[in-house]
């Protein structure tokens, strides 16, 4: 038994089809037809069981890789925007963004206190305080300071 369905359809979608009916030498009404009976046979309640159930492991197995490729990705951000910085990165946000360096004196007592700051504002913020014995965080200057300890000793 046939049935006659009667819709509109867009101009790119005839065209589509039109393109499509001409490809294949098959007339418009065969290549809807084909269209249709694809759908149908595609819908999940009219395949097979172990077909369903192939095609569901794949997908569970799509979307393992991405839901993995992205927790990797989100870890990755996340290490990088959380990330605590050397003393010396955070002396140059802290020269920038925050408080300049004084005169540009690196022997001063001026440079000193501001080191000081600079030091308490990343313990504040990261929880660690700086030690000069590293001179690639300090530079050769801290040699001359007394540095404290902790950051409770002034």
């Amino acid at each position: 038994m046939s049935k006659v369905i009667h819709t509109r359809v867009d101009d790119d979608i005839a065209e589509m089809i039109e393109r499509e009916s001409s490809r294949t030498g098959k007339s418009v009404a065969q290549v809807l037809r084909d269209a249709c009976l694809t759908h149908f046979t595609k819908r999940p309640e009219n395949a097979s069981r172990d077909a369903m159930d192939a095609r569901m492991a794949e997908l569970a197995r799509d979307i393992d890789e991405k839901l993995s490729a992205m927790q990797e990705a989100l870890k990755r951000e996340i290490r990088e925007r959380y990330r605590i910085p050397s003393f010396r990165e955070y002396r140059i946000f802290y020269d920038l963004e925050i408080e300049p360096i004084p005169n540009n004196d690196l022997d001063s007592y001026d440079f000193y206190s501001w080191m000081l700051r600079c030091a308490k504002a990343y313990w504040r913020r990261y929880g660690k305080w700086p030690t000069p014995a590293d001179a690639r965080q300090f530079g050769n200057s801290s040699r001359r300071f007394e540095w404290p300890n902790s950051p409770t000793k002034e």
